[in-house]
């Protein structure tokens, strides 16, 4: 996957204390995975209150892994998700979204997934601010889609 990465900042160069805060949590995320034998750059393609989508380049532990992945970092529910099947970081957004609600269905009906949040039980309340939070987000995803299509 080649992306454009002139738009981004680096992880280095961020200066939001939030975004600094995930850009160290999708390093260290991507760091954790057996098939990633180093992290050697991230850039933040995209910022939001409670949320970061970072580009995360590593070398592979592993044949057949690649070089550049996209990190989503969120909180409520603290949650990080990878995905390396996503052109851009809207892709990588929804694959997010669609995590989180395959993970709240896995919790009411007590099937775990292999990789999930934790810290807290999935109340009915918590459920409902979650599926609020991941419905703003979609709407972000449906409205930076028009304006690309406005913009071409």
């Amino acid at each position: 996957m080649t992306t454009d990465i002139s738009t981004m900042t680096p992880i280095a160069a961020i200066t939001d204390p939030e975004m600094v805060d995930f850009g160290e949590e999708a390093q260290r995320f991507t760091a954790s995975f057996v098939w990633c034998k180093e992290v050697t750059g991230g850039h933040l393609a995209q910022g939001f209150v409670g949320l970061g989508v970072f580009l995360m380049e590593l070398v592979p532990a592993r044949i057949g892994v690649p070089t550049t992945i996209w990190v989503v970092v969120g909180r409520e529910p603290m949650a990080r998700s990878v995905c390396d099947s996503a052109d851009n970081w809207r892709d990588a957004l929804k694959h997010h979204v669609w995590q989180i609600r395959q993970w709240m269905k896995s919790k009411r009906s007590a099937t775990p997934l292999e990789r999930q949040p934790s810290g807290f039980d999935l109340t009915e309340d918590v459920e409902k601010q979650i599926d609020a939070r991941l419905a703003c987000f979609e709407r972000i995803l449906v409205e930076s889609r028009l304006n690309l299509s406005k913009a071409n």
